[in-house]
């Protein structure tokens, strides 16, 4: 059976929103909701990745999950899940400010 994917509407993404507010889960849930970005996606964001001059944040490195001799091990890749998934988006305002903050601690 072929995945569909089913976005969330904007009472379910309130009440996300609101579940994970003040968390160290609250950016990368906002970018993902935000982006479109696969958790695999925010948990490789990396400081290079995100251009402040240019206002640019390029998704091109993964962490994801595997077992490895059963254990469970995270895997960094410098790229993406296809060709298609390596981009460049636009850096908007909020999250700029809450990057920035977030570099600063």
């Amino acid at each position: 059976m072929r995945f569909e994917s089913k976005p969330y509407n904007g009472k379910e993404l309130e009440e996300l929103f609101a579940a994970v507010k003040g968390t160290e889960l609250e950016l990368g849930v906002i970018l993902a909701a935000f982006y479109g970005l696969r958790r695999s996606e925010v948990v490789g964001l990396k400081w290079d990745a995100i251009d402040f001059e240019n206002k640019i944040i390029t998704i091109r490195h993964i962490v994801t999950q595997t077992c490895l001799e059963g254990k469970s091990v995270e895997v960094e890749k410098d790229r993406t899940k296809t060709k298609s998934s390596h981009r460049s988006l636009p850096l908007v305002p909020a999250f700029e400010a809450l990057l920035k903050d977030l570099q600063k601690r």
